[in-house]
């Protein structure tokens, strides 16, 4: 038996190690293991067992092949949220791109790190490109009946999506949908989410009892699950309580607003919450304590900067490569009388391997080629720091504008929009009216009439 077990680890190793040197060497590989394969039968003859009895170990190997390693992906999500709460998007995504370069990962687990990687760049602001993670999932499972779970879970992250862009109508066309099917597959988080998403869209269109119920009912939800997501319905129900006149009511969901992002460590809630209640003491005419949240919102705006988070992904130059040494340790001691099927098999699975790879290494790198002329052409359209006109540089006080305001005072007095300021910089709007506001704190104007005024004069 030791010349069998010889005979396959030279045969397994060598397939290996030509696996990545192209279809030329493979082929190679593939005639010795043919060679291998006569000798193993001459060698196994009077050990193997009945023909059928070895198709059926066949069989069960490959099953135990096709399920292997779901849990093992599934528990990187909470690897990846952790990552992401704490801003360490560079590495979240690198967690991500190790995991989608094993070639063997099954169909669902491809979905559900397609799924982790659209909401990394959710939380960047970036949907293009989420929307493009998002389908990429999609078509990995279309057309297969056998994953209902996922396919809603899509169409849950979907609408997520379609709100977060302001597309309300679309957003709420899909959660209707879901709804209408009991939120069939979908978890608690899932369902108190599509509950504030809705609760939101009836504050837009002033059906303000709706509002409270739909909020309500999510943060009960999200509290039961301890979520933490409770600043997001936090926030919305400080703007309700604010449209319905009840100040008590806004300051105690800004203050736990505040407690729950602070607890889970997510940044960007914290920030959003102070923002929102920025606004809310501007419209009270309360100025008492804005100079303190003004202060605070600067700090953790250095903290958490998104734009050049976005630029540090651009290490996605090796998304599913199979450059990595390929792990196969068979336990051959083990399943020693499975020689010969095993060989078989390893063909199988190398030439398979390698047209799947080929595949997805140039949908990567289309993917990429993509990516990467977005990126030029924002950076192209970027105003510069310091590429202002002399009329700018003569405004008083402007040498206190740091070179974030400078960008934003440069689009605004092109007559831009906070929404396509906000479009130009990869910020969202909250951070550009932020912006706006100190420009005219530090530059001592009211408006963007009389800043206008300023620099005609």
């Amino acid at each position: 038996m030791a010349c069998v077990f010889d005979i396959l680890d030279i045969g397994i190793a060598r397939a290996f190690h030509t696996f990545n040197a192209g279809a030329v060497y493979l082929a190679e590989a593939m005639w010795k293991f043919i060679l291998h394969l006569f000798a193993l039968m001459r060698s196994l003859r009077s050990i193997l067992p009945s023909l059928r009895e070895t198709y059926t170990y066949i069989i069960l190997f490959l099953c135990a092949l096709c399920t292997a390693q779901s849990d093992a992906v599934l528990a990187l999500e909470e690897t990846i949220y952790k990552l992401n709460n704490q801003g360490n998007y560079k590495q979240s995504q690198q967690v991500i791109v190790d995991a989608l370069a094993n070639p063997g990962i099954s169909a669902s687990d491809r979905v559900y790190l397609h799924i982790y990687w659209a909401d990394t760049y959710k939380r960047l602001f970036d949907y293009p490109t989420t929307l493009q993670k998002l389908r990429a999932a999609e078509s990995i499972i279309a057309g297969d009946s056998s994953h209902d779970t996922l396919k809603r879970r899509l169409q849950y992250e979907r609408a997520l999506v379609e709100f977060d862009v302001q597309n309300y109508d679309e957003s709420n066309a899909i959660m209707n949908e879901i709804r209408s099917d009991a939120y069939k597959y979908l978890d608690v988080d899932a369902k108190s989410k599509l509950l504030m998403q809705q609760g939101y869209i009836a504050l837009l269109n002033q059906d303000l009892p709706t509002a409270e119920e739909k909020l309500l009912m999510s943060l009960s939800l999200m509290r039961s699950s301890k979520s933490c997501h409770q600043p997001i319905v936090l926030t919305k129900l400080m703007d309700l309580y604010h449209a319905l006149g009840k100040s008590a009511s806004v300051d105690k969901h800004y203050l736990q607003a505040l407690e729950q992002a602070r607890l889970c460590g997510i940044v960007k809630y914290e920030m959003h919450a102070i923002e929102e209640y920025v606004d809310i003491l501007s419209e009270r005419k309360d100025a008492t304590a804005l100079p303190k949240l003004i202060k605070k919102l600067d700090s953790l705006q250095r903290k958490y900067d998104a734009t050049n988070n976005l630029i540090d992904l651009k290490i996605e130059k090796s998304q599913e490569s199979p450059s990595g040494k390929q792990h196969n340790d068979y336990n051959l001691d083990r399943f020693a009388w499975f020689g010969m099927a095993l060989l078989a098999l390893t063909m199988v699975i190398l030439v398979v391997r390698y047209r799947h790879l080929n595949r997805r290494n140039r949908e990567v790198t289309s993917s990429l080629r993509l990516m990467s002329e977005r990126l030029r052409k924002s950076e192209n359209n970027q105003p510069k720091p310091g590429s202002v006109t002399s009329a700018q540089n003569d405004l008083p006080h402007y040498e206190k504008l740091n070179d974030r305001q400078r960008e934003v005072l440069h689009l605004v007095l092109e007559g831009k929009s906070n929404k396509e300021i906000a479009s130009a910089l990869f910020i969202s709007q909250n951070t550009v009216k932020y912006h706006v506001r100190n420009i005219y704190v530090l530059l001592e104007v009211e408006n963007r009439t009389k800043l206008m005024a300023a620099v005609k004069s």
